[in-house]
């Protein structure tokens, strides 16, 4: 998996095996016993926009029948750890959760005063 990307190279063994992305989805949650993977997560890492976290290689090497190099990690991961997102930092503080200090919301890390029980 050298030249094309991690993306393209996933892409290609799917068609190759004559699956949609929904049954490559469908596949991968039947073969891990769990159903947190859609069609949508798959196009995202196809896209390039999202990686698998490294269980999921497993299992696309099982499902695809086909080694499935560890991407680089120049995207997020599908299984996102750290700082809150946007929308989850203005839903907390909606909620009343959390307070963010005046000025903090807007930079990449969020600073967290308080947090509610």
């Amino acid at each position: 998996m050298s030249s094309p990307s991690f993306g393209l190279r996933l892409a290609q063994l799917r068609r190759r095996r004559g699956l949609s992305q929904q049954q490559l989805a469908d596949l991968l949650c039947a073969a891990a016993g769990t159903s947190t993977i859609s069609r949508n997560e798959i196009s995202r890492w196809e896209r390039g926009v999202r990686l698998p976290a490294q269980p999921w290689l497993g299992w696309l090497t099982k499902v695809l029948d086909a080694p499935i190099d560890k991407p680089a990690q120049s995207v997020s991961q599908s299984t996102p750890a750290g700082p809150l997102q946007a929308a989850d930092r203005r839903w907390l503080v909606l909620r009343g959760r959390v307070r963010v200090l005046p000025g903090q919301a807007a930079r990449p890390a969020v600073w967290v005063v308080s947090a509610i029980d």
